[in-house]
């Protein structure tokens, strides 16, 4: 290796960053094209996309169908005129990290939505579980792990206590022994242009782990219609395992079109386990498309993670979430 090649290779870390950089500072001077994404079939009526929408379509009315059908039988009769609107979710996540570390998951999340017998309330089956896999920023926008298989049903209790949302969530996981799972939630928003905070308490419990608190603060500065910076802060508290984290950072939204996002986030990870101090710091710079809105969603966000387990070494990675919605 030349070298120049070993002065790229040993300061990669920096050059990915400094990519980042780039990359966002051209979406800034970009104008932004609010081109319409949601195409109509009726357009290309031969097309392999509009054959791909329109079969979609179909297991979409399908599935209302039935769900409406098992609706009427459970409440003996029709009390509403609602429309149903039951949906599969199909998710799959894949994960490439430097060193050849791959991981990939493939999951499904079942909304039964049943407005005849329900008024407040949702079921769901799914093979992991939707909470505890949307806990945080970790969790979503810096997802670096694949979910976690986990097969059971849930129900979501709602109700309005003033200006703030509840839900009641308990969970029956499909193990041997079976598990239980149980979740209150306690959110807000509270909105002073052009700041916008949204905070939330969750309190959990699991049958094997016990019990423990989130809590997380997240300021959303929105500077017009097409910029906004989120400054996050949370932390979770687990019982069983005396294990307390934080995470704190920013990450800056920058809109490319009605239905795409990209920005970069950068978070930091402490927690007290042997005593309290920073774990890891992640770069990330993602980019998120609905190219058909409540169809497909995917986002691919390119990291690069600083842990104190490799002596901050960064290590860079990607990840590729998709959604297929029917």
């Amino acid at each position: 290796m030349t070298k120049s090649g070993r002065f790229l290779w040993k300061h990669r870390n920096l050059f990915f960053i400094y990519a980042f950089s780039m990359l966002f500072v051209f979406q800034l001077a970009t104008p932004l094209s609010y081109a319409d994404d949601d195409k109509e079939s009726a357009e290309t009526p031969d097309s392999v996309e509009s054959n791909l929408i329109d079969f979609n379509r179909y297991l979409s009315e399908k599935l209302d169908h039935w769900a409406d059908k098992l609706d009427v039988y459970l409440s003996d009769k029709r009390f509403t005129d609602k429309k149903n609107k039951t949906a599969v979710k199909i998710n799959y996540f894949t994960r490439y990290e430097e060193g050849g570390n791959t991981d990939s998951s493939f999951n499904f999340n079942l909304d039964l939505r049943l407005p005849n017998m329900e008024e407040k309330w949702a079921l769901t089956f799914t093979s992991y579980d939707e909470v505890e896999e949307s806990r945080g920023v970790r969790s979503t926008q810096q997802r670096t792990q694949p979910r976690q298989r986990n097969y059971g049903a849930g129900l979501a209790l709602l109700q309005e206590l003033g200006r703030i949302r509840t839900t009641f969530r308990p969970r029956l996981e499909l193990k041997d022994p079976l598990q239980t799972r149980y979740s209150l939630m306690f959110e807000s928003t509270a909105d002073a242009k052009p700041y916008r905070l949204r905070p939330k308490l969750e309190l959990f419990a699991d049958s094997e782990q016990g019990t423990g608190q989130f809590v997380s603060i997240n300021m959303e500065l929105s500077t017009d219609t097409r910029y906004s910076i989120n400054l996050f802060s949370e932390e979770q508290y687990q019982d069983a395992k005396n294990l307390f984290t934080t995470t704190h950072g920013f990450s800056v939204g920058t809109a490319v079109t009605k239905n795409s996002q990209m920005g970069p986030a950068v978070s930091f990870y402490s927690t007290n386990r042997e005593s309290f101090h920073l774990e890891d710091m992640t770069v990330s710079f993602g980019f998120s498309h609905q190219p058909y809105r409540k169809i497909i969603h995917y986002s691919l966000n390119p990291y690069s993670r600083f842990s104190k387990l490799d002596n901050f070494k960064g290590h860079v990675g990607v990840t590729l979430d998709l959604d297929l919605i029917f």
